[in-house]
């Protein structure tokens, strides 16, 4: 039988699919209507292209919690869909059950769902261990109601350039010499042929995990608002665009720098931004992005963030400027969508669309400034202490103290 993956088209098993339309926002292959769906016990199904297994959905169950779901791409050649044939010559073919096709390396990208994951999403391109999406262990859910809803809530709040950025994720190849990075590290990319760009490394968000200031929990919903495409970093970039990446690194600073943005740590780790050099980052250096987004636990609400700050602002006394300015507000497990060139565009002048130190967003900025009684010119460190958070002298002293 032919099947075009909607969930009209499953069997009577009531359990959750990714629809075909839901699967192009995670980059997973599509099912397409000449595949044949084939039930595999109760609790799999396996898509044949002629004799070929293009994809396999299973739902992992547990006799104390609901059942999860794994969705995996293959392409795996088999002998009239009895036997895998062997990927080497010395291998031996395999007879075709579900626990064989798991056991094979996917290809392209996977969605997983399950109790041995603590029932957090993890969705990885497998080229290159990058990850795509994911949850941490204090956003879980254990339904499949709760697992579509963080579906919908995902694809409700990805960027404009989504897809795009997905293309250029799903084509980043694995390098197998990676490279180290660190606090400070200057980066190139190429983003035009022979017009180079550069940005700094301000701050590895997983090393405030690490120093053991804030309680797991509330670091672990921190790093939850940046989970998409690898380890979060805080980096800025430099005003100058040049011929040559060997461009003097006093040249660079003394250019000017964008505000703060979130970039994922993979095309630096990767090579794909190469690193020339490492220049100390001062206290005065450090720029926090400032952002806006929904409030998971009450929908009147937004949460304003700077940095490791925040604080609770009732939605109605910004939606006006809000919807004046297209501001996008986005959920918390998708507040920061990562660049995948790591280089602020000069379109948004230096600064994440979303951060109100944008000059396109400071009437948004006042306000809300307006609303928590603050000064608008209130510097990072002045509100720390107000709120009695870290300031930037506190979290770099920290992460010396740790490295030492």
């Amino acid at each position: 039988m032919s099947v075009n993956g909607e969930r009209n088209n499953r069997s009577n098993m009531e359990n959750f699919e990714l629809t075909n339309d839901q699967r192009k926002y995670f980059g997973l292959n599509l099912i397409e209507n000449t595949w044949e769906r084939v039930q595999w016990l109760k609790t799999s199904y396996i898509f044949f292209d002629g004799d070929t297994i293009r994809k396999i959905i299973h739902y992992e169950p547990h006799p104390n919690f609901n059942t999860g779901y794994i969705e995996r791409d293959y392409d795996l050649h088999t002998e009239k869909r009895e036997f895998i044939r062997p990927k080497t010559k010395k291998g031996k073919p395999k007879k075709v059950t579900v626990s064989n096709i798991l056991a094979f390396k996917p290809i392209n990208v996977s969605f997983e769902w399950t109790c041995y994951t603590l029932f957090t999403v993890n969705v990885k391109c497998e080229t290159n261990s990058i990850i795509i999406a994911k949850t941490f262990p204090n956003e879980s859910f254990d339904t499949f109601e709760k697992l579509e809803i963080w579906v919908k809530n995902y694809i409700a709040t990805v960027p404009e350039n989504h897809f795009e950025q997905l293309q250029i994720v799903r084509n980043i190849q694995k390098n197998k010499k990676n490279r180290i990075y660190k606090q400070g590290d200057i980066y190139y990319y190429e983003k035009e042929k022979n017009r180079f760009y550069f940005g700094q490394i301000l701050l590895d968000l997983r090393k405030i995990l690490d120093c053991g200031r804030f309680p797991a929990e509330k670091i672990l919903v921190q790093l939850g608002r940046f989970g998409l495409f690898g380890t979060p970093l805080i980096v800025r970039g430099f005003r100058i665009v040049s011929d040559s990446p060997q461009t003097d690194l006093v040249t660079i600073l003394q250019s000017g720098s964008s505000g703060g943005f979130y970039a994922h740590d993979s095309v630096i780790y990767d090579n794909i931004c190469p690193i020339i050099g490492n220049c100390t980052v001062e206290e005065k250096d450090m720029a926090f992005p400032m952002i806006l987004f929904a409030d998971p636990l009450n929908k009147n609400h937004l949460i304003f963030q700077w940095g490791f700050i925040e604080k609770k602002l009732k939605l109605r006394n910004l939606l006006p400027l809000i919807k004046k300015n297209n501001y996008e507000i986005r959920y918390a497990n998708n507040v920061i969508y990562h660049s995948a060139s790591v280089i602020a565009s000069k379109e948004d002048r230096g600064y994440m669309k979303t951060d109100l130190n944008s000059p396109a967003n400071s009437e948004l900025k006042n306000k809300a400034f307006q609303i928590m009684n603050i000064p608008t010119d209130l510097s990072y460190n002045q509100f720390a202490k107000m709120e009695n958070e870290l300031t930037v002298k506190q979290i770099f002293g920290l992460l010396e103290s740790k490295s030492k």
